[in-house]
């Protein structure tokens, strides 16, 4: 085929997101590129984070690039790269809250994104009562609602979450 297919989810930004409805971000950029040395045309196909690895036996998909931590289980069903990027967390949390820090979240409700709790050493997570999402929406609106007291998300989520709204969050 002339094509290469990439599954990307877009609910991600900077990674993937849709911007004037195409999928757009770094995770973007980097298929372009495989693409271009494959000497190939780009093809991109929305998935969500939970359907990974049902698509990557998928004959539409020739593969998907995506923010996923390399384990024991998943190496059964998928080859992986090498990692191209390393997830650090920031602790976000309304403005109007008196959380300051990651320690200030300890025995309070915190949200994550399902995707990104494997990154983080689950004795780390023990000392937090984390609740799972699945995409940042859900998160942003447990927070907002007071359903959680705070997010744990990785950097460069988090830094576009307080940039685009920065006297909602901190």
């Amino acid at each position: 085929s002339n094509y290469l297919n990439v599954g990307f989810d877009v609910t991600f930004p900077p990674f993937a997101f849709l911007m004037q409805d195409k999928p757009s971000g770094f995770d973007v950029d980097i298929a372009i590129e495989i693409s271009k040395r494959l000497g190939k045309e780009l093809k991109t196909k929305q998935i969500s984070w939970d359907e990974i690895f049902d698509k990557i036996n998928d004959p539409d998909i020739d593969m998907i690039i995506s923010g996923v931590t390399d384990t024991p289980d998943r190496e059964k069903l998928a080859d992986f790269s090498e990692p191209y990027y390393t997830l650090e967390f920031i602790s976000l949390s309304l403005s109007t809250s008196d959380i300051k820090l990651k320690e200030d979240l300890l025995n309070k409700k915190v949200g994550m994104l399902k995707s990104e709790t494997a990154s983080l050493d689950s004795d780390f997570l023990a000392n937090y009562s984390v609740t799972q999402f699945d995409d940042v929406v859900a998160l942003i609106k447990a927070l907002k609602s007071g359903e959680i007291q705070g997010i744990l998300i990785s950097i460069p989520i988090g830094a576009k979450i307080i940039n685009e709204d920065p006297q909602t969050y901190k």
